[in-house]
């Protein structure tokens, strides 16, 4: 058993990793934006999350800002290209990149995911924690309560219908639905890049 000393020295460590993913700064510009009523003022929005430091392009606009969490510096984690658009409700975990392309719709309530854990013992099946990157090409539409999970990448112009959990890639100008996400339209029309062979 540890000694008082010891514990109290080591109480800064365990205050740091406790608090380490509060981020006072971008939870106090969330505030200020999440007092902009929903559907309203989504330039105003887009320029206050540029202002907390977020990377996201000046013609993004947001219904609503985000749910951003995860630990570090998660504003550094984030890319939204141009003329993206980010409904109400999202949830994006940024423990490890998001890159969301030029284009790109994201509908109510999607949920994006950058960290899992590897399968442990029976004592504990959630063992130590992974994290991947997630990719979403320009021109996709992710549908509304859509999860994507870690290490994902979803090709440019493809779409992923409402509900769907997508944990393996999604080709370009492609269409998947379900759980897990399936090929339900494999080349869409109109598609801008060649078929793969």
């Amino acid at each position: 058993m540890a000694d008082p000393l010891s514990r109290l020295r080591r109480l800064p460590t365990v205050l740091a990793e406790d608090f380490e993913a509060l981020h006072p700064f971008t939870r106090l510009m969330r505030w200020v934006a999440l007092a902009i009523p929903a559907n309203t003022g989504f330039r105003l929005r887009t320029a206050l999350v540029r202002a907390a430091g977020w990377n996201v392009h000046r013609s993004t606009i947001f219904s609503r800002v985000p749910f951003w969490s995860g630990s570090g510096p998660i504003r550094t984690r984030l890319t939204v290209g141009a003329d993206c658009y980010v409904n109400v409700g999202c949830h994006f975990e940024l423990n490890d990149h998001i890159t969301i392309g030029d284009g790109v719709s994201i509908g109510h309530d999607v949920l994006i995911l950058t960290s899992s854990h590897r399968i442990g013992p029976s004592e504990h099946r959630a063992g130590d924690a992974t994290t991947a990157p997630v990719t979403i090409g320009s021109g996709a539409w992710i549908g509304a309560r859509s999860v994507l999970l870690p290490g994902v990448s979803v090709g440019e112009g493809a779409i992923v219908s409402a509900g769907s959990v997508v944990n393996t890639d999604v080709a370009a100008d492609s269409v998947v639905a379900g759980v897990p996400a399936t090929v339900a339209v494999r080349r869409l029309a109109g598609g801008r890049r060649k078929s793969a062979k």
